[in-house]
């Protein structure tokens, strides 16, 4: 079987995947406390859909997660509190309509932000997830899909949506973002407040 080429999207998310994992770990977990906070709207509006209560969990491993990132505060009980996360994680399929994929996006950024603490661990790639949810919805708006499938028009496809005003926008404060933790290696409360407010690009 011939292997399925690299579409654009494929080589803007290896190039990402490859400068976060340089990253210091403070600025990694920090990075993704900042997309998971970002895209905290979207589980919020899925938890109250689905009557969930684990928001006090996900906001347990952001507060972890922030202290880490601005302080290097060390948590006592970051593997109890990363197999909780495990365990709680929207699931993949939703049982009507309203898409859990979002809010399990949110919470896979924070889990990535503990997970980086207990494990040997390469975060680059889960990036992916930080993008989803917007890749998703603006697929759907130009294809009537929320992702695009191989095809021979794939290729075009691809490139079509990466020009997109808000994927763009998105993908430039990625790119922004691991250049900017790349020399704060130990970031200030400062520092992420403006990657913070920078990462309202990934919301839907």
């Amino acid at each position: 079987m011939t292997p399925r080429a690299m579409t654009p999207l494929d080589r803007e998310l290896v190039a990402l995947a490859s400068k976060i994992d340089s990253l210091s770990k403070r600025s990694v977990v920090g990075l993704f406390w900042a997309c998971s906070t970002a895209l905290l709207p979207e589980f919020q509006a899925w938890a109250a859909h689905r009557g969930e209560q684990t928001e006090p969990l996900l906001r347990a491993a952001m507060t972890v997660a922030y202290e880490f990132a601005a302080h290097g505060t060390e948590p006592p009980r970051a593997t109890p509190l990363l197999a909780e996360l495990e365990a709680s994680t929207p699931p993949g399929e939703s049982p009507d309509a309203f898409s859990s994929q979002s809010a399990q996006d949110c919470w896979i950024c924070a889990d990535v932000s503990i997970r980086i603490l207990v494990e040997s661990y390469d975060p680059g790639p889960a990036i992916w997830f930080a993008l989803e949810p917007l890749i998703s919805v603006v697929s759907e708006e130009l294809y009537g899909v929320s992702q695009i499938g191989a095809s021979d028009e794939e290729e075009e496809q691809v490139r079509v949506l990466l020009q997109q005003r808000k994927v763009a926008e998105a993908l430039e404060f990625l790119r922004w973002a691991t250049e900017f933790l790349q020399g704060h290696s130990s970031p200030t409360d400062d520092d992420l407040a403006l990657v913070r407010s920078r990462a309202s690009a990934l919301s839907p």
